[in-house]
């Protein structure tokens, strides 16, 4: 009897069961018989107790079914990839300090990083859920742990690619205090990542046609861009190396060339980043090149 106590205090019976995961009785019969969901603990001939590895198997049965079909998900068990009640724990609501956690970031970063190299090769609308698992040596399951679908991923691949732009910008102007200088810091970044940033916001741009979330996302890709730019150029007005302009109309202006002159600099080696710097200092100082002509002349 004390046993028996015992196992009804740490565990669930069926009725339990179906209140925690919201799964039906006949849906979870069928899970047990298919071989998803492994077995109760017995505790007679028609009496089972379940306990949290049940459920959160169940959880990510239910997760998992929207993009996978059965075999696929029992496979995945079958092969010891979600073995155990641990396998099954959400990555983004673990503990923070845990080791489980931290692994399950990794991988996810691991596929993000993954989907930027194959999608600026491939493109976006070719690259394929297949292609990702399979340059990364991951099974279709495990994809769908992380990401419900290739939309996505391509929106986290796109916040990783403008946080990175915008760590080695921070990393880059950390101890210049010019104002200036630090413009061309930027410039400098820019050019330098051009391949793997213009690959990626150019995939983005394609679907602005086809989809309003690529388009918001196009308008967030380029205010995170601009933003700091926008300040800088807030302090060489203040501190009157600038005239009064617009300081955004500015940097996107500024944003818009260097785009520009990146992409120039992958034709060949004509011009240095040198040379380029001094062109835009001439034009940011004595702007356009046109010559208004004599007014004397006129009269």
């Amino acid at each position: 009897m004390t046993g028996d106590r015992k196992v009804k205090k740490s565990s669930m019976r069926i009725s339990d069961l179906i209140t925690r995961t919201g799964v039906p009785r006949t849906t979870i019969h069928y899970y047990l018989r298919s071989g998803l969901l492994h077995a109760p603990d017995k505790t007679g001939k028609t009496m089972g107790y379940y306990n949290e590895s049940h459920v959160a198997r169940l959880n990510f049965i239910s997760k998992m079914k929207k993009n996978l079909p059965g075999r696929f998900i029992k496979k995945m068990i079958a092969n010891g990839e979600m073995s155990g009640k641990e396998s099954f724990i959400d990555p983004r609501t673990d503990g923070e300090d845990s080791p489980l956690r931290s692994s399950r970031l990794l991988r996810k970063k691991q596929i993000i990083r993954g989907g930027v190299s194959i999608i600026s090769q491939k493109g976006y609308r070719t690259t394929t859920i297949n292609d990702i698992t399979h340059a990364l040596g991951i099974s279709t399951g495990a994809f769908y742990i992380y990401f419900k679908n290739k939309q996505e991923l391509f929106e986290a691949v796109v916040t990783d690619v403008l946080e990175d732009i915008n760590t080695r910008f921070r990393d880059a102007i950390m101890h210049e205090k010019d104002p200036l200088n630090r413009m061309f810091i930027r410039a400098h970044v820019f050019y330098a990542n051009y391949q793997k940033y213009s690959e990626i916001i150019n995939c983005l741009r394609s679907e602005t046609s086809r989809d309003v979330w690529a388009g918001n996302m196009v308008k967030k890709a380029y205010e995170d861009m601009t933003k700091p730019l926008i300040e800088e150029v807030r302090s060489l007005i203040n501190a009157g190396i600038f005239r009064d302009i617009e300081p955004e109309l500015f940097s996107y202006t500024m944003v818009g060339i260097i785009e520009m002159m990146s992409l120039r600099m992958t034709f060949d080696e004509k011009y240095s980043y040198e040379e380029i710097d001094r062109f835009l200092l001439d034009m940011i100082v004595k702007r356009f090149p046109y010559i208004p002509p004599d007014q004397s002349a006129l009269i």
